[in-house]
């Protein structure tokens, strides 16, 4: 989620134009002040800024960029839009911006500041190429930043309207604006988002989201690691990819995170009015997630890395064999991983009903024996509802296992890995000592388990 609120904060300052300008600003605008800006853009591995122009003028300056956006934000671009992008090019921008000097006065705050920046974000030729509706010279996005002479400035961005369709692709944008507030040292943010209708559709699938809103604060630790607090409400969302179309109404998403003693917790909570698949329809369900104790350092070694891959320093598989080696760094502070809370279903008395928490007891990991790792590992889980869940999710199950190895709730009772309560069923497993418990029942070692699973 942190990494979801940089690349909003990142991207709309480049698309609003002087979001990283406003920690240099204080008593004028400098041509070495604006380079060092983009510099900082620079941190982020999926930007770059190119051919950079500074026209400085007594009263007024004009700055001229391309900007180029690729890693995971023009992947998921390109793949919506296969037909029309090679698998190699990058997202192109152009990006232009008026600057007046200050002392300026700011007629909403009546108040005098350093820097008024008026900003057009224009599409460039990978753009214009796969969507014809969008013209070379017709801004996708127009801001309006404000700087005082602390350096602090306010950002409002709108994107204009738009409702195109041609040859299967369609295109709709309704209501798209927002507001971002940043500290002169870009280390703190605030950001409101709204979202009246966004429509993106092709002959393979469409998105559709209405009514959204995402309202975040968040602080940086380092330049990869951001923590705060994000949450966000959506009155409709509608995903179709040709194959299993999704529905929710009211999505609600929240985001909270924080640092304490070298240690980040974490907190995520989703929660929707009603779901609906062609198989499945759900009413009032809602999940809550927590992390603990992870530990600092190797969080943030584990996201420079990451960020490494993105740049094409390092493969993926080195990444993976980092991040393993750092385990022993992860466990020391004895992780744990909760689902504190899971409803699943249309009333409390017709609903799945779960919780789950993993941890790490404690004991030093050996390296040399990764398998003798699960030791250490401590798990709970719980789910409790009404008969007719328990039968769904069997059916899942056998959908997946060969013909001669499906069962049945009779069967289940038996094994006691389930058992009645109220009219329905509760399951309670745990793994304690590298030991697997159903109902405090002992079903062996768990080597034991996935040896048998593996090799019946």
């Amino acid at each position: 989620m942190k990494r979801f609120i940089l690349i909003v904060v990142v991207l709309a300052g480049l698309a609003l134009g002087g979001m990283g300008l406003g920690a240099y600003w204080a008593g004028g605008i400098a041509e070495r002040e604006y380079e060092s800006a983009r510099g900082l853009l620079a941190q982020d591995p999926s930007i770059e800024v190119r051919a950079l122009a500074y026209d400085r003028g007594f009263r007024q300056s004009r700055a001229r960029s391309e900007v180029v956006v690729d890693g995971q934000v023009a992947r998921t671009v390109r793949e919506w839009l296969s037909h029309a992008f090679a698998d190699s090019e990058a997202l192109t921008f152009r990006l232009e911006d008026t600057i007046d000097h200050g002392p300026v006065f700011f007629a909403g705050t009546g108040t005098l500041g350093a820097a008024r920046i008026e900003s057009r974000l224009f599409p460039g030729d990978t753009l214009t190429d796969a969507f014809p509706a969008l013209a070379p010279d017709q801004p996708l996005l127009t801001s309006e930043t404000l700087v005082d002479f602390d350096g602090n400035s306010v950002v409002a961005y709108r994107v204009p309207d738009m409702d195109w369709r041609e040859g299967g692709m369609m295109v709709r944008l309704a209501g798209v604006h927002g507001t971002a507030h940043l500290k002169a040292a870009l280390d703190q943010v605030t950001l409101e988002a709204y979202m009246d209708d966004v429509l993106i559709g092709h002959p393979a699938g469409r998105f559709d989201i209405a009514d959204a809103r995402l309202d975040g604060e968040a602080r940086a630790l380092s330049p990869q690691l951001w923590v705060g607090a994000t949450r966000m409400h959506v009155g409709r969302l509608r995903l179709d990819d040709g194959a299993q179309p999704l529905e929710v109404d009211g999505l609600e998403i929240m985001w909270t995170s924080d640092a304490e003693d070298g240690v980040v917790h974490a907190d995520l909570l989703l929660a929707s009015d009603a779901s609906r698949t062609p198989e499945l329809s759900l009413e009032g369900s809602r999940v809550r997630l927590r992390a603990s104790n992870i530990d600092q350092g190797a969080l943030q070694q584990v996201l420079e890395w990451r960020d490494a891959v993105e740049r094409g320093h390092m493969s993926d598989e080195q990444l993976t064999m980092r991040v393993v080696s750092l385990l022993p760094e992860f466990l020391r502070r004895n992780p744990e991983l909760a689902v504190e809370e899971l409803h699943v279903g249309r009333l409390d008395d017709d609903a799945l009903r779960g919780r789950m928490r993993a941890g790490w007891s404690g004991r030093e990991p050996s390296m040399n024996n990764p398998f003798a790792i699960v030791s250490g590992l401590g798990l709970e889980l719980e789910v409790a509802g009404p008969e007719a869940w328990f039968e769904s999710l069997l059916a899942m199950t056998n959908e997946r296992a060969p013909a001669g190895d499906h069962q049945t709730l009779d069967q289940l009772l038996e094994q006691g890995l389930i058992v009645p309560e109220n009219g329905g069923y509760r399951s309670e497993l745990a793994l304690r000592d590298g030991s697997v418990y159903a109902n405090d029942q002992r079903l062996g070692s768990v080597w034991r388990l996935i040896g048998g699973f593996l090799m019946p």
